[in-house]
């Protein structure tokens, strides 16, 4: 996947000479792309304004799998090394936070989001698969609470349901939580406006459901 993205963005390069700003987004395996896409294209562009949602991708791994299975995946050879890593090394990465935190903090300027899914059910098969329990939804807000925590330019917005993934979908215009609709809340993201954390207080019955 990374050697696409730098094909992707040499192609950026040699078209853009200085966008007037970048907006960075994937869904569910692309969400963690776009986290570590963004910090690779704003060295590209260290003086332009840089906008990052990750669609569906609440990174809620188990143990075993941290330890046994994502290095096989090689992530941390395409990680932003020029960015401060937790405890010393990319290499130690074992949750979102992990990777959300030290980012949002390196560039501090920049907007980062979260949008998931109180049970999605795509994330909640693969934590499932992994070995996992039904407390798949508990460690997400938990993941998303602990980011917001320590990142003041990080927000995150959680629907009822679980469908899974909103960017690609016509719902990106009609999901609303409690009086927030999500178009309108990357509206605000991208343009510099208020913005916080949406949260369902009814997360079990999503009116979207089809």
């Amino acid at each position: 996947g990374f050697v696409n993205f730098s094909a992707v963005l040499d192609w950026i390069e040699a078209n853009f000479e200085q966008p007037e700003k970048i907006f960075v987004s994937g869904c569910s395996a692309g969400s963690y792309g776009s986290i570590i896409g963004a910090a690779h294209i704003h060295e590209l562009y260290p003086d332009v304004s840089l906008y990052q949602l990750g669609d569906s991708g609440a990174g809620v791994s188990t143990e075993d799998f941290v330890q046994d299975s994502f290095p096989n995946w090689n992530a941390t050879d395409s990680m932003p090394d020029w960015i401060p890593a937790p405890d010393g090394s990319w290499a130690e990465v074992s949750s979102l936070a992990d990777l959300y935190i030290p980012v949002a903090d390196y560039y501090p300027d920049d907007r980062w989001s979260q949008y998931n899914a109180a049970h999605d059910d795509i994330q909640t098969l693969f934590y499932r698969a992994m070995g996992g329990r039904d407390d798949w939804g508990e460690l997400m807000l938990a993941g998303m609470q602990e980011i917001q925590d320590s990142a003041p330019n990080f927000h995150s917005y959680t629907a009822p349901g679980a469908i899974h993934c909103i960017t690609g979908d016509d719902i990106f215009y009609t999901r609303e939580v409690e009086g927030v609709k999500f178009s309108d809340w990357v509206e605000a993201l991208v343009n510099d406006e208020a913005w916080d954390d949406v949260m369902c207080t009814d997360c079990e019955t999503d009116p979207l459901a089809p």
